[in-house]
């Protein structure tokens, strides 16, 4: 469940950053070349902690050459009013 919830959060945010330029179109029809996974599957929690890992892979040449993106990936509970449980350190990808 957590890890559905991470992998929207983080599309949603290749999204943004994809479509939020108007040279990003190109971009933005090849999203789905954009692939990333979250281990583990699914996430468990031990304690009060969750230990997790994302990656990600970029097709070459997928960016504009002046394209830049920041991702920031994060944990959301699940429901009506989701909240913030956990925001990751924010990576920055040039084109």
């Amino acid at each position: 469940m957590k890890k559905q919830q991470l992998n929207r959060a983080f599309t949603l945010l290749i999204l943004g950053g994809l479509v939020a330029c108007n040279p990003l179109k190109k971009m933005s029809e090849n999203a789905e070349n954009v692939q990333y996974s979250v281990n583990p599957n699914p996430l468990e929690l031990h304690g009060d902690s969750v230990a997790m890992s994302v990656t990600g892979k970029i097709p070459p040449e997928y960016f504009h050459k002046k394209a830049i993106v920041e991702v920031t990936p994060v944990l959301k509970t699940k429901g009506t009013n989701p909240e913030v449980i956990q925001e990751f350190e924010t990576l920055t990808l040039v084109g």
